[in-house]
């Protein structure tokens, strides 16, 4: 470190010239001229070879004395007595040779350069034992670090270890969970699918049963015409008892996949980072596909929302400028009945075969008899606190159960407010209410507008929501009507949902406004996107099932420069 004095005047502190240690100086023995500390100054005294050397304390020494017999280090014989100090050369010189080799040089009196010494002496003495402090103080704190440092690595290492198990006892659990899923869902199919074929074996034996008796009227058949009147009606009598008691109910039967959540940064849910159980096609769980068999080209420039009744046949509204709801016979692809100036915003059919719609800012759900025309009240929405709600999306579940997501009344579309909290009613099929979801936290709200809604047979809910119309989340509700997660777009992921639907497997089947159909399971993993511009389907908007597990996918005028067309696409594998 820098001390601000030359280089060359720094000196080492003097110690004892015998023992070379103790810097504590307080003889010096005359003869020969050695300074000695006080145990070797009296050890000189006492020792046969010095015991007549002459050892005097330093403070009887006169002024001059400290100097000692210094001589002039340049004469080499009869060194004169040396008077000064070149700072230049380093050396004692004589008078003489001062005057002769050092005449430009800086040369200082004895008495000067001995001041100067052990000034530098001491300067260095205090320097040193400041650094010497530092140095204890730094090294004192370097010990301390070393205790907490060696102290946090152990809590560390401990928590890893601690999170390594809970980890593996997690993954355990979920293993097991897993395979219990798995069993259970096998035993549950096996049982469905023995059940359904007993029962086949039943109506089997039934039909041989009158397939025998009208073979034995047959070949007891005679020509008379009052004979083959009675075996006629025999006949139809059977004929029609087997009509009616043999008609077979399609069997629903969905096959378990095993998958990883290789897209886990798009989802909020933290249970498929360990895998999951998905629903899939039982005869096309091996690969996903979609194709295009069918279209229906409307008239109308848009589709806001379709649903499918107990005959297949479709029901549209449409908002732009024509506001209006229209039942279709997809096959024949004809009109069958039509109702104007009514702006509706989202429609199902009820278990009753009845239609249910909601009309914009209106409280009431509407039913609507297709065989009549009359329209009646099915629902007013309320929340728990009798404040008036606006139904936007109806879902019907196949145990009936009418679903309705809505918003309290008020306020602007999109605009956070107080008045931006919604739930989900769960509604019986004559309209009574059952249960209310609060689809938000404690003390958080949800502020999105839940356009559109959907459910699997789990009593599981899943539900559209937007916060602005180029902005929108998924979010997945459990059978307890606890929120599992919020599917919505990320810095790389673009992700605009425009309508959903619950395939028959049971996944989340999403149309996007980027040109793609999404497949997500319940729990918040994507399964597969789908890009649909192969189909012919440029852009998928409104989505609906078919009683024949077909999608039905609707594109708007503003992307075909032509009116809106309704797609029928085949899928297997979700």
């Amino acid at each position: 470190m820098a001390t601000g004095l030359p280089l060359r005047m720094a000196q080492v502190p003097q110690t004892c010239q015998i023992c070379e240690k103790d810097a504590k100086l307080k003889w010096k023995c005359l003869n020969c001229q050695f300074i000695l500390c006080n145990s070797c100054g009296q050890r000189h005294s006492g020792d046969k070879t010095s015991v007549n050397h002459n050892v005097v304390n330093l403070r009887d020494i006169d002024e001059h004395s400290y100097l000692g017999d210094v001589k002039c280090w340049f004469h080499v014989i009869n060194k004169p007595k040396a008077e000064m100090y070149c700072l230049d050369c380093y050396q004692t010189i004589c008078g003489n040779c001062q005057k002769i080799a050092h005449r430009k040089h800086d040369v200082r009196t004895l008495d000067e350069a001995y001041s100067m010494f052990t000034g530098n002496l001491n300067l260095h003495h205090k320097k040193i034992k400041t650094d010497m402090q530092n140095c204890e103080n730094e090294k004192h704190k370097l010990d301390k670090i070393m205790v907490s440092h060696c102290k946090s690595f152990e809590q560390e290492k401990k928590k890893i270890i601690t999170y390594d198990m809970h980890l593996k006892e997690r993954i355990t659990k979920r293993t097991e969970q897993l395979l219990e899923e798995l069993d259970e869902h096998f035993r549950n199919t096996q049982a469905k699918i023995t059940a359904s074929s007993t029962e086949i074996e039943k109506k089997l034996s039934i039909l041989l049963e009158k397939v025998s008796l009208i073979e034995e009227y047959e070949s007891t058949c005679k020509s008379d015409f009052n004979t083959v009147k009675k075996i006629a009606k025999d006949v139809q009598t059977f004929a029609d008892q087997a009509e009616s008691s043999v008609s077979i109910a399609p069997v629903n039967i969905t096959a378990k996949k095993f998958v990883l959540n290789e897209t886990d940064k798009n989802s909020s849910v933290i249970n498929p980072v360990f895998g999951l159980l998905v629903n899939v096609d039982i005869f096309g769980s091996a690969t996903i596909t979609c194709e295009n068999i069918d279209f229906y080209c409307t008239d109308l420039p848009s589709i806001r929302s379709m649903t499918v009744d107990e005959k297949n046949n479709l029901w549209i509204t449409c908002t732009n400028n024509s506001n209006l709801l229209r039942q279709v016979d997809l096959q024949e692809k004809n009109i069958l009945q039509e109702f104007k100036n009514i702006n509706i915003t989202d429609i199902a059919v009820s278990k009753r075969c009845s239609l249910l719609f909601v009309k914009e800012e209106d409280p009431t759900i509407k039913e609507l008899d297709p065989k009549t025309g009359k329209v009646k009240d099915f629902h007013t929405c309320y929340n728990a606190g009798l404040q008036i709600h606006v139904p936007l999306a109806l879902h019907v579940c196949k145990n009936g159960t009418v679903l309705a997501s809505t918003v309290e009344k008020g306020g602007d579309l999109y605009k956070v407010a107080n008045i931006s909290r919604i739930q989900v009613l769960a509604l019986s099929e004559f309209g009574k209410l059952l249960r209310i979801h609060k689809i938000y936290p404690v003390d958080q709200w949800l502020f999105m507008r839940p356009v559109k809604l959907t459910a699997n047979d789990h009593n599981e809910i899943c539900f559209l929501g937007k916060m602005s119309p180029q902005e929108g989340a998924l979010v997945i509700i459990d059978s307890r009507g606890d929120q599992k997660g919020i599917l919505e777009r990320k810095p790389n992921w673009e992700f605009n949902p425009v309508d959903i639907v619950t395939s028959n497997s049971g996944n989340i089947i999403a149309s996007e406004s980027h040109g793609a159909l999404y497949i997500f399971s319940y729990e918040g993993v994507i399964i597969k996107k789908l890009t649909t511009e192969h189909t012919g389907v440029e852009y998928p908007m409104s989505l609906g099932i078919d009683r024949k597990g077909q999608l039905l996918v609707s594109t708007n005028r503003q992307y075909f420069r032509h009116k809106a067309k309704i797609f029928v696409l085949k899928y297997t594998g979700f």
